[in-house]
């Protein structure tokens, strides 16, 4: 895996990645800032109470949320253009270190559109229902955060990857024939999400870097 970094690293700043770079942080952002609003509006819409102390209460769980809420969402908000981002990136990883392997197939753009908005919904409810126990365990919920989000990211990431070039099943069956090493570059992935301004990265990184593993998995099974 540490060769798949590597190389991940190395093509960070060629062309195709900048602009794709580009595109998703400033989409990322943009949706980020209107959620954001639109939290700051339903908070202040909230009707003040007799009892002090409950108000008090009431905009310190606020506060928290909204701290936390930003942190959480970065990677499911991010997640909506992975199915977009997914074949210019796959595609010049696999021009620069694969010309000689089968060419990957394209998907069609609204399948890419489905494939984000499904997997960010399914990254928003996980992490609802895990935020509390990430809050209440305290010193390991980073932990637990990592290891959630890189089973999720693992699964996703890799699927998209491997269904340039197999079927769903043959994807799916590679996928668990090899499932640590792809749940361990899932989890690099959800690491890096937890960074701030560098976790605008993490999508970028994380369909490149499994491209490389998926590859290599690929090649090492035939």
């Amino acid at each position: 895996m540490f060769g798949s970094i590597r190389r991940t690293l190395d093509q960070m700043n060629d062309k195709p990645f900048l602009k794709v770079l580009l595109m998703s942080v400033g989409a990322t952002i943009a949706l980020m800032a209107i959620l954001l609003g639109l939290a700051f509006w339903a908070a202040g819409n909230i009707p003040e109470f007799e009892w002090n102390a409950l108000n008090s209460i009431i905009d310190w769980v606020l506060g928290l949320g909204l701290v936390f809420g930003s942190i959480f969402l970065i990677l499911p908000v991010s997640a909506l253009f992975i199915g977009l981002m997914l074949d210019p990136i796959a595609q010049a990883v696999e021009e620069k270190y694969y010309p000689n392997g089968p060419a990957g197939r394209p998907q069609p753009f609204w399948a890419g559109v489905w494939t984000g908005v499904r997997f960010a919904v399914i990254m928003v409810l996980i992490n609802l229902a895990a935020l509390v126990i990430y809050l209440l365990l305290n010193v390991v919920g980073p932990f637990l955060f990592i290891a959630v989000n890189g089973y999720l990211l693992s699964r996703e990431y890799f699927e998209l990857a491997g269904h340039r070039l197999l079927s769903p099943a043959e994807v799916t069956a590679l996928r668990r024939r090899h499932r640590g090493k792809v749940m361990l570059a899932g989890m690099v992935i959800a690491a890096l999400a937890m960074v701030p301004i560098v976790n605008f990265l993490a999508p970028l990184f994380g369909t490149a870097l499994m491209v490389h593993e998926f590859r290599r998995l690929y090649a090492a099974g035939k």
